[in-house]
């Protein structure tokens, strides 16, 4: 008992450390990189009907994800406000993934594959770039726990058509969602 709540523990700082590293990322106030200038460009300079054309400077990105930023960016259109989505995605992902895990995994593989989620440099990194990868994340772990969690409580049809509803709404924001 004493030993799996160590892990437990361990799972829930990295978590901590995770959101910690997340902000330190978002708010060091690096300047946009070139893709991140050339999807968001389209977002301040089209209005919401332009952005369901074909966007300039090769770029794509899921049509409710440009919907949401265009919102956004009426705060202002700032690195932060930019980034803002991305980075609340990728601290509901990292969230997710625990949730995921536990349903997955003993608390030692919970803790040690929490761990390596929250420290892992690429969900970092992305989670503070705007662009729609964390989104993506985010929204293939929330599918994943709905699938786990109705598997496991043996959920009504009611359960189901509820996640297929959000399901189509994930493809709204995330390519990965279609997969």
């Amino acid at each position: 008992m004493r030993m799996a709540r160590s892990w437990q523990f361990l799972t829930v700082a990295a978590v901590a450390a995770g959101v910690l590293l997340r902000a330190v990322q978002y708010f060091a106030g690096s300047s946009l990189w070139v893709g991140e200038a050339a999807l968001s460009r389209n977002i301040l300079d089209r209005s919401f009907t332009q952005l369901t054309l074909p966007l300039d400077y090769a770029q794509s990105a899921p049509i409710g994800f440009l919907f949401a930023q265009k919102l956004m960016v009426s705060f202002g259109g700032s690195e932060l406000v930019l980034r803002a989505i991305p980075f609340a995605a990728s601290v509901a992902a990292l969230v997710l993934f625990a949730a995921v895990a536990r349903r997955l995994l003993a608390d030692f593989g919970q803790a040690v594959a929490v761990t390596a989620f929250a420290l892992g440099s690429p969900f970092i990194y992305f989670g503070a770039q705007a662009k729609p990868y964390s989104t993506d994340v985010a929204v293939t772990l929330l599918l994943t726990w709905l699938l786990l969690r109705g598997i496991e409580k043996s959920q009504s049809n009611g359960y189901w058509i509820l996640c297929g509803i959000i399901a189509v709404a994930g493809c709204t924001v995330s390519h990965a969602a279609t997969l």
